[in-house]
């Protein structure tokens, strides 16, 4: 038999340091490029993000008020609370495609 878990949730809070920035390659192409790191101990050990993207702005409402882009992300994170029965850990990392559309008002 294996070990029974019972199901709970998890919250905290992270200080974050973050940058983005976008290059307007043309007038409808632009690239943006973001990261943050965050944890540092207060709640998470340490988590990371970054990601790039492409994007091609249009018109939908308006002359060009969307924007539909793609590109990749990764995300690490570094969690360990608690100690042993009661021991909560996990280092992951997820990275992967992504793509998206965003709206002007």
């Amino acid at each position: 038999m294996g070990t029974s878990r019972s199901n709970g949730d998890l919250s905290w809070v992270d200080p974050i340091i973050g940058l983005r920035t976008t290059w307007d390659l043309s007038d409808r192409v632009s690239t943006m490029v973001s990261g943050d790191i965050s944890g540092f101990g207060v709640g998470s050990d340490f988590a990371w993000n970054v990601m790039g993207v492409a994007g091609y702005r249009f018109g939908l409402f308006a002359e060009r008020d969307a924007t539909v882009f793609a590109g990749y992300r990764a995300l690490g994170q570094d969690y360990s609370k608690g100690s042993g029965a009661n021991r909560t850990s996990w280092d992951m990392i997820l990275h992967g495609p992504v793509v998206g559309m965003a709206v002007e008002f």
